[in-house]
């Protein structure tokens, strides 16, 4: 949201609306600059990494897409927190860090996904392991995402081509 309303801003002070002009002087965000970008695949590139991935990781994508959760939250989600309509994600923030945690509604296909994930686990089980039954961890699925992109690379040309510098995030 925050990309938008700094859009909305800019868009504001080149259409002339400036009222007093230091306030409307806007900093680019960090992740602006040339050495980060932000990197927002479209549904069809999703899509192609998400085949190309090996059938763990695939899983964990498609409850990336699905959930919108960022990966460590959805590293350590377990069979219950997903109630059958809604997931819920935790993650710690602040100073001192808190856990905080959010609900996320999911959709018919994503109901049908989390509910197969969950399916003969224990409550404490993790919805998501890699291939050898593991708690998902940053070094693992970031190079599980790096041969993905690779792998659909290969194949992919034009505008389904995925970025290098994209992430699970």
């Amino acid at each position: 949201m925050v990309r938008a309303v700094t859009a909305g801003l800019n868009r504001a002070h080149r259409l002339g609306h400036i009222g007093n002009p230091a306030a409307w002087r806007l900093e680019t965000l960090p992740d602006d600059d040339e050495s980060e970008t932000a990197v927002f695949l479209s549904p069809a590139q999703r899509k192609g990494l998400i085949e190309s991935a090996c059938p763990a990781a695939a899983a964990f994508l498609r409850g990336l897409e699905g959930s919108g959760a960022r990966p460590k939250e959805l590293a350590e989600a377990t069979a219950a927190d997903f109630d059958g309509t809604h997931l819920k994600l935790s993650h710690r923030k602040g100073r001192p860090p808190k856990l905080r945690s959010r609900y996320v509604v999911l959709d018919e296909d994503g109901v049908a996904f989390f509910r197969s994930q969950a399916h003969g686990k224990d409550p404490a089980d993790r919805l998501f392991t890699t291939a050898k039954g593991q708690p998902w961890r940053r070094d693992q699925w970031a190079r599980e995402v790096r041969c993905a992109i690779a792998g659909h690379n290969r194949s992919a040309q034009g505008k389904l081509l995925v970025p290098r510098g994209a992430s699970a995030y």
